[in-house]
């Protein structure tokens, strides 16, 4: 049996660069509460010590872009620690969205911009790779 600390490792290892940014700002969140009543992503994390791969899927599928953890945090840019927990859990459900959602052609079709969360499609809209709307 191998030591938590490597198992920890081990853990991260296997995460994108996307998820080790939210594992890395949930710690740092984890640390300061400051933002502990703004949403449910913030009493979900702190049941949490480490974060693998399903918690930060969990967590950022919790999230639903308010801004207002943004607006209250000490630690948001320009600061050197960088926490900005939106934009981070945005770039993780767009990939959970195309990894897991039912239909994966209507996924791939919201990898089209760089902020696929705030993405929405105009009425009518088809997309080239879609043959029909989902």
């Amino acid at each position: 049996m191998q030591p938590l600390h490597e198992a920890i490792a081990d853990a991260r290892a296997a995460l994108t660069a996307g998820e080790a940014e939210v594992a890395r700002q949930m710690q740092i969140c984890n640390a300061c509460r400051y933002c502990e009543g703004f949403c449910a992503v913030f009493p979900a994390m702190t049941r949490r010590l480490s974060f693998a791969k399903a918690d930060i899927h969990y967590l950022a599928n919790l999230c639903h872009n308010c801004g207002a953890c943004l607006h209250a945090c000490q630690y948001a840019p320009p600061h050197e620690f960088a926490v900005a927990v939106p934009q981070a859990m945005s770039k993780v459900r767009g990939q959970t969205y195309a990894d897991y959602a039912g239909r994966r052609r209507w996924a791939s079709c919201t990898t089209a911009t760089d902020s696929p969360s705030h993405w929405r499609p105009p009425v009518g809209w088809r997309c080239s790779r879609c043959w029909r709307w989902p």
